[in-house]
C-alpha cells in the first residue's frame, strides 16, 4: 500500500479555498499512484478553534460529496481533516472516504487541555 501524507497550508476559515487545494492534493497523489492520502487535523478549516463551531461540517454535508466522488473516481482512500458537528457536539474529525464505500469517521480521543473548551473527545 501506498501513503500520501500531504502537508499543505490551509487558509484560515476559507473552505471553499481549502478544498480546492485538497482536490489538487489527490490529484496529484493518485498520478503517483497513491492507495491512500491522509490530510493534516482540522485541514478543511485551518486550525481554528475559536470558529470551529461556525465552521463546523454536518454529518451529511453536501461539500463533502466531491470528495466521494474524487474517491471512487481515483480509486484512492482519502483522510480528511475537519471539525464535525454530531448533536449539540463538535469533534475534531477525519472522515475517511473509500471508494465504493460509505464514509467513515474518526474523532480525536484525547484532548489538548486548550481544545477542551471548543471540542468534545
Amino acid at each position: 500500500m501506498k501513503i500520501a501524507l500531504a502537508q499543505l497550508q490551509s487558509e484560515s476559515g476559507n473552505i471553499k479555498a481549502n478544498m480546492a487545494k485538497h482536490l489538487d492534493f489527490i490529484t496529484k497523489a493518485a498520478k503517483d499512484k497513491a492507495d491512500f492520502i491522509v490530510f493534516p487535523e482540522l485541514s478543511l478549516t485551518n486550525y481554528e478553534p475559536n470558529l470551529a463551531k461556525d465552521l463546523a461540517f454536518d454529518e451529511n454535508d453536501g461539500r463533502l460529496e466531491i470528495f466521494k466522488d474524487y474517491s471512487a473516481k481515483y480509486k484512492i482512500a482519502i483522510g480528511l481533516g475537519l471539525p464535525l458537528k454530531m448533536g449539540n457536539q463538535i469533534h475534531i474529525a477525519m472522515v475517511i472516504f473509500k471508494p465504493k464505500s460509505n464514509i467513515q469517521y474518526y474523532f480525536k480521543q484525547y484532548l489538548h487541555e486548550d481544545e477542551v473548551p471548543f471540542f468534545s473527545a
